[in-house]
């Protein structure tokens, strides 16, 4: 698999008229850019191929647990909640949802000018 930008067709209607690219970066993670002149809002998902169905056996609930990990603490935010006061005070939401298959981790900015 090539990284970088490579063409691919993307399917759409002929009345959408924002602009698609996908990236697969160095790490084979897939991305899809999508650029909508007419908004003033920013956002990005993230979905990762594990949900509850793929916790081990004696770890049940391990999905649904490290959800809320992602936004306990971390090296850049070594204090509880300190993560989500920071995605607050940059004016942007963020929750996660696990699904039986899946995690989907969606990001919001409310203004691009605030952009980081």
């Amino acid at each position: 698999m090539a990284f970088g930008f490579k063409e691919v067709e993307i399917v759409k209607p002929r009345t959408d008229k924002r602009e698609y690219r996908r990236v697969v970066l160095s790490n084979f993670l897939e991305v899809l850019l999508i650029s909508d002149p007419e908004t003033d809002k920013a956002a990005a998902s993230m979905n990762v191929d594990v949900g509850s169905f793929c916790d081990p056996d004696g770890l049940e609930g391990l999905a649904h647990f490290l959800e809320h990990m992602l936004f306990y603490a971390s090296e850049k935010y070594p204090l509880e909640n300190s993560y989500s006061k920071f995605i607050i005070e940059v004016s942007c939401e963020l929750w996660c949802t696990v699904y039986l298959m899946l995690a989907r981790y969606p990001f919001l900015r409310s203004y691009l000018r605030c952009m980081i």
